[in-house]
């Protein structure tokens, strides 16, 4: 099995840690993970690191995420979105005028309340965890950065509005069509999350774990394995020039390197086209934080 990415598409009903199992199990390895946790009720893009991939999750955490999105007016539920029960009603439903109204409202940086069906940790233990137990809790309040938001369409007859979003790490969708919801003086839930952009992943690329069994058993996985350093483009190169200079580098010592000693910044060390480390370049030298065995 070859180190890399795969772009899935997780479905509806499934949670990304159910779904990086089932990898697993199709690709029949023990080391990958995930980035971006999608809740078990939103489907799309999840990106699964594997093998040595896994040492840049922690470099792409932060990446900007895109989300399709639908809420439908006159309800509110628990959850913020279908699973959840209806603790709230609203005859009052709004137009598409008013709705593109206040969208400006919600772009760059805004507060927002996590669900409390959500993966905040309250004093060590998981907010739908506690909600599932019925304990009473309050969610702190977070900033998020929303750089875009968009009504797509709004139907008059279902109540329904879909949206685009791009934002944040750690933006909630369904705490976003809240509030949009309670600012027009109305009730919503979510109806449907999709997530069709994470960092350098998106939805017209990404593959089911249908199609990845397929895939494998056609030996066809290579064609669809992104590189390690797939996820590190936008990251400075530093050339190697000399074997000595990337078994230094492989062994963690700190190595001068053939780049201005006026720099200081954070890149990727690359020897013969291959990736050997990323790590600070200062004053020349190049320290290693994560090394590569590719």
């Amino acid at each position: 099995m070859k180190d890399g990415w795969i772009n899935l598409y997780k479905a509806r009903g499934l949670s990304s840690n159910a779904a990086l199992s089932k990898v697993k199990k199709i690709l029949k390895i023990k080391k990958a993970g995930h980035t971006g946790t999608l809740d078990p009720e939103a489907e799309g893009v999840l990106p699964i690191a594997i093998g040595e991939a896994t040492k840049t999750i922690t470099y792409i955490t932060n990446e900007v995420k895109a989300y399709q999105f639908k809420i439908k007016f006159g309800f509110a539920t628990d959850s913020g979105d279908l699973e959840g029960k209806i603790i709230a009603h609203s005859e009052h439903l709004p137009s598409k005028l008013d709705i593109t109204r206040v969208l400006p409202e919600f772009t760059g940086a805004i507060k927002q309340i996590p669900p409390i069906y959500s993966a905040i940790k309250i004093n060590g233990e998981r907010a739908y965890d506690l909600a599932r137990k019925g304990k009473e809790f309050e969610v702190p309040e977070r900033e998020v950065t929303i750089h875009e938001l968009q009504l797509l369409d709004y139907d008059d007859i279902t109540q329904e509005a879909s949206f685009l979003v791009e934002c944040s790490k750690g933006t909630y969708v369904r705490s976003l069509g809240r509030d949009i919801a309670i600012r027009l003086r109305s009730e919503a839930c979510c109806t449907l999350i999709n997530r069709v952009k994470s960092g350098v992943f998106s939805s017209d690329f990404a593959i089911t774990l249908e199609e990845l069994e397929k895939i494998v058993y056609s030996g066809e996985l290579k064609n669809y394995l992104k590189a390690v350093e797939f996820v590190l483009d936008d990251i400075p190169v530093v050339n190697l020039l000399t074997p000595q200079m990337q078994q230094k580098i492989r062994n963690g010592q700190h190595t001068e390197v053939p780049i201005d000693p006026n720099l200081s910044m954070f890149c990727k060390a690359i020897y013969q086209n291959k990736l050997v480390a990323v790590g600070q370049v200062v004053s020349g030298f190049f320290q290693p934080e994560r090394v590569f065995n590719i």
